[in-house]
């Protein structure tokens, strides 16, 4: 027993030291970094007292020189770059403002384009509808005059009928339901566990089929397309042309207003209790 406690001490103080020696390793990366910086910021700073030397004149060692000519060069391609993205902003600002106004022009003159054409339009369509209207009016009003009184035979014929069926069937129907009723929630209790155990078991499947079906949808889609653009494309020509001959015929002589069939009974027969009832007016 003891040699597993001097086991188990043991680990612990090898462990604890290697935990000194881990800590220890990153405190001193840490203070080298720390120092690393420190030396990058002075070189810069030295580097940057001898270009300030350079450029006010002062000596300077023969390779410094070498290297402050590089920069100074460098320095001026900068200021190059500087000044060409100036002028492309101020370029591209310009294109932008003309674009623009291109676009708004366009756009007013389509709007105007478009308004004729529909006022133009309107005026061809407007005498066909006015006289559409005027002819049909009185065939309108004489079928109404005619089919009234048919309506309401009808519906003071039908009323009582249905009423009558329906104390009949009535009581029937609450026996039939009562009856019923029990059954069917007995039913549903029974086969809902089946129907959620089925539908899990499902969806999975149902899942996956919509996956691989979705590309062929889409590739099937992408093919049709095509064929019905065409379709619209050629069938727009004659629709226009069907419109221009219903234009065409606005001079027409005009016709006798049509008449509801003088053969409508005045009454319904007894047998009418399956006409359905009709609005109130």
């Amino acid at each position: 027993m003891s040699e597993f406690f001097d086991k188990i001490s043991g680990f612990a103080s090898a462990f604890s030291k290697k935990t000194g020696e881990v800590v220890d390793a990153q405190k001193l990366k840490a203070q080298k970094r720390s120092l690393e910086k420190g030396n990058k910021q002075d070189y810069e700073d030295l580097g940057r007292m001898v270009y300030e030397k350079y450029t006010n004149g002062e000596s300077v060692s023969a390779e410094a020189s070498a290297l402050c000519d590089t920069i100074r060069e460098r320095l001026g391609e900068m200021d190059q770059i500087d000044d060409d993205l100036a002028v492309l902003k101020e370029t591209g600002k310009e294109t932008t403002d003309a674009m623009r106004s291109n676009a708004k022009e366009a756009a007013g003159t389509a709007g105007e384009g478009a308004k004729k054409a529909f006022d133009k339009i309107k005026e061809k369509i407007a005498p066909t509808v006015d006289s559409l209207k005027e002819k049909a009016a009185p065939a309108v009003d004489s079928a109404k005059e005619k089919i009234d009184p048919v309506v309401d035979s009808a519906k003071e014929k039908a009323g009582p009928a249905f009423d009558k069926a329906k104390e009949k069937i009535g009581p029937a129907v609450e026996k039939a339901k009562e009856k019923v009723g029990p059954a069917v929630d007995s039913a549903k209790e029974k086969i809902d566990p089946y129907v959620d155990k089925a539908k899990e078991k499902i969806d999975p499947y149902v899942d996956k089929a919509k996956e691989k079906i979705d590309p062929y949808v889409d590739k099937a889609k992408e093919k049709i397309d095509p064929y019905v653009d065409k379709a619209k494309e050629k069938a727009t020509p004659v629709i226009s042309s069907i419109k221009d001959k219903i234009f065409k015929k606005t001079d027409a002589p005009e016709e006798a207003p049509a008449e509801a069939p003088a053969e409508v009974p005045a009454e319904v027969p007894e047998e009418a209790p399956e006409v359905p009832e009709a609005p109130e007016e």
